[in-house]
């Protein structure tokens, strides 16, 4: 069966799963990780309800019988995945999310616009020095309104005036604040 096929019998499951189920599903069920790591390496997978879908369809063909239904909606509705798009507190609203390259970082954008409806989104941004920074900040680009630029406390972090000159360059320096620690960004923001 081609891919086409694995998403089809999970496709009633797919509305409102949200962005986070791929994580623990892989955790859970190692049994479906070769398939599923076949399946990213091809492309098939593009966002995490795909991750789900495949995630599912491997551990069914695995184990060479449908997961009922229900039992799928039951655990995907108790996945918690800390630092991917992890709601911290409301009021406002300040989302937690792990992306440290310019795929993950691409995601989280695609996911911002399709489960919230911000009118305003500040973010606030640490990224680790060997990492592609710059790919990072020009995916978000076009997703917050400002950024706050800061060191979160790690040896291996861009320092912060590195990282506010790049994000002057990415985002304009009418966009960019910066601040020493996370929790002084956090209050900024």
């Amino acid at each position: 069966a081609g891919p086409a096929s694995w998403l089809a019998p999970v496709a009633a499951l797919s509305p409102g799963l949200g962005i986070v189920a791929s994580l623990v599903i892989q955790r859970s069920y190692h049994a479906a990780r070769t398939p599923l790591e076949a399946a990213q390496r091809s492309g098939v997978v593009h966002w995490t309800p795909a991750l789900v879908a495949v995630a599912i369809a491997a551990v069914e063909a695995f184990f060479g019988d449908a997961l009922p239904p229900q039992r799928v909606r039951d655990a995907l509705a108790a996945v918690e995945s800390p630092g991917r798009l992890e709601i911290v507190r409301r009021n406002p609203t300040v989302l937690v999310d792990a992306a440290h390259n310019p795929h993950g970082a691409q995601v989280l954008a695609e996911a911002l616009g399709e489960s919230f409806s911000f009118e305003y989104l500040i973010g606030v941004v640490s990224v680790m020095a060997d990492k592609d920074v710059l790919g990072v900040l020009e995916a978000m680009q076009h997703v917050f309104n400002e950024v706050v630029v800061t060191h979160n406390g790690s040896p291996r972090a861009m320092e912060v005036d590195d990282l506010e000159r790049l994000a002057h360059d990415t985002f304009g320096a009418d966009r960019v604040h910066s601040e020493p620690d996370v929790r002084t960004a956090i209050s900024a923001s």
